[in-house]
């Protein structure tokens, strides 16, 4: 874990364009091993909290939508090539075999459709969770541990608002 990611939970951290983030007291890029005697994780540590955990209900929350999109577009995909191959052994019986390069397209679409949003769920959710990880990990350096309540309402075309409990306690 690099000394940038504790700055990210510090009230003392300031961004200075060229640099990035610095710290308020030495007003210097963080310089140390381990851990940070001068951390002050208070309202930058909350606000890193809750914005980690409502990527991460962001994201679960759209696992049912993605299974019945998958669901949808696979049993359309089945209904086409099935409806194909009645219609093209009927065309058989009659000497005709026309259409298979447009179906068998068809259906590489649609299975593309349906395949694509769960392999966005997937990679979602691995940079949701692997995020937690990070912020749990780096808490129990500093002996920091939450508990933390969202209700997320009022959700539309990306906006949406946050009810947050977070409590911030040391453990140990």
């Amino acid at each position: 874990m690099n000394n940038k990611a504790h700055c990210g939970i510090c009230d003392h951290k300031i961004y200075d364009f060229d640099i990035g983030a610095i710290c308020g007291i030495t007003n210097e890029a963080p310089n140390f091993s381990g851990k940070c005697n001068s951390i002050k994780p208070e309202q930058q540590l909350e606000a890193k909290i809750v914005d980690v955990h409502t990527k991460l209900k962001l994201v679960t929350k759209t696992k049912k939508d993605t299974i019945g999109h998958f669901i949808l577009y696979s049993l359309i995909n089945i209904a086409i090539v099935t409806l194909y191959y009645f219609i093209f052994t009927h065309e058989v019986q009659t000497g005709g075999k026309k259409g298979v390069l447009v179906i068998a397209f068809l259906s590489i679409c649609l299975f593309g459709i349906a395949v694509g949003p769960i392999n966005t769920y997937v990679i979602d959710y691995k940079i949701a969770k692997k995020a937690k990880e990070e912020l749990d990990a780096l808490l129990k350096i500093y002996k920091l541990d939450y508990e933390i309540s969202i209700e997320i309402s009022n959700e539309a075309h990306g906006d949406y608002d946050v009810e947050k409990k977070v409590k911030i306690f040391r453990i140990g």
